[in-house]
């Protein structure tokens, strides 16, 4: 019988016998980890100081190339591993191999061999085949630390061409002859609707500067995002790609694409839905589920209640395996 603790607050600490990893950590665990795993760039899912004092300390720290590229551009931080989709780590003690999680560029879901135990953390990941990036592919798994941004019934999209069509059907009805912005977060939605702008119409695609860094990024990875101009403020005639918080007077239309705006605006979100969840559960099968982020106990009753699957919750969880 082997124990392992699994603490689930601002960051995920996995504590073996021999071996303690830190995954995506917004503060500094009250143990010293050996390894650090950072899924991707988005500022919740890392704090650059706790980063920093780790990096101090001799413990490694693996992310993705790109994710290094937004996190540590200028390589200040010290014992950063870069790992990407296909490349394993191996000690005596523990393997981390990387995958795509399709999520964001660089964004990685790990497998995580401890004791002849397999724990699959997702990070965020996209299950849907879109116009930019590689979707994820379930992994199996022993134990299944699993996304559950939006854990929710309701939170069930439309299929990615369905919100293609609508998004391009107002962008064409509306946006020829005035001034209309699309709303999204500027690392991940902001880019695929580039690509799909810039690909699917005539008409000439704006993008704020700060989008534009991280665009630049994504083609220097190999990501498509065809053609589009930086500007500063939307202009008549040619939709203008903007961050979801900023705010625009009454006479520029502004529509807001992420799955918080099922109601509001276009539900376009680089995260998987509750089907997607539901969906790689099912085909991970794994021997017990730990919901990591979002409606934690919202989708653990479910999953138990539904499908008959073991989960587990709260802020410290024992697993005798």
């Amino acid at each position: 019988m082997r124990q392992f603790r699994i603490h689930i607050s601002k960051g995920v600490f996995l504590e073996g016998d021999t071996t303690n990893i830190l995954i995506d950590p917004l503060v500094l665990p009250s143990k010293r980890p050996d390894l650090v795993l950072v899924s991707h760039a988005h500022s919740d899912h890392y704090t650059p100081g706790v980063l920093r004092r780790i990096s101090s300390t001799g413990v490694r720290i693996l992310m993705s190339t790109a994710s290094r590229m937004i996190i540590d551009p200028k390589k200040r931080l010290k014992n950063v591993v870069e790992i990407n989709p296909g490349e394993k780590i191996e000690s005596e003690k523990f393997t981390v191999e990387a995958f795509d999680a399709g999520h964001i560029i660089g964004s990685l879901q790990f497998r995580i061999e401890l004791a002849d135990v397999t724990f699959v953390y997702t990070g965020d990941f996209n299950l849907e085949k879109r116009i930019i990036l590689e979707p994820a592919k379930p992994l199996s798994s022993d134990v299944l630390l699993i996304d559950a941004t939006y854990g929710l019934p309701v939170y069930v999209f439309p299929k990615r061409q369905e919100i293609y069509s609508q998004l391009l059907s107002l962008v064409r009805e509306k946006g020829s002859d005035r001034e209309i912005a699309l709303k999204a977060r500027k690392l991940g939605v902001a880019q695929e609707v580039t690509a799909l702008l810039s690909m699917a119409t005539d008409l000439p695609v704006l993008v704020e500067p700060e989008i534009a860094v991280y665009n630049e990024i994504y083609e220097k990875f190999g990501e498509i995002l065809g053609r589009y101009a930086i500007n500063n403020n939307p202009s008549r005639g040619a939709p203008f790609v903007a961050r979801l918080s900023r705010k625009f007077p009454r006479g520029i239309q502004s529509i807001p694409l992420t799955g918080w705006a099922m109601k509001s605006g276009i539900p376009l979100s680089s995260h998987g839905d509750f089907k997607q969840i539901i969906d790689y559960v099912r085909r991970s099968s794994p021997d017990i589920v730990i919901p990591v982020c979002g409606f934690r106990e919202e989708l653990s009753s479910y999953l138990l209640g539904e499908h008959g699957f073991s989960t587990a919750n709260g802020e410290e969880i024992i697993l005798n395996l």
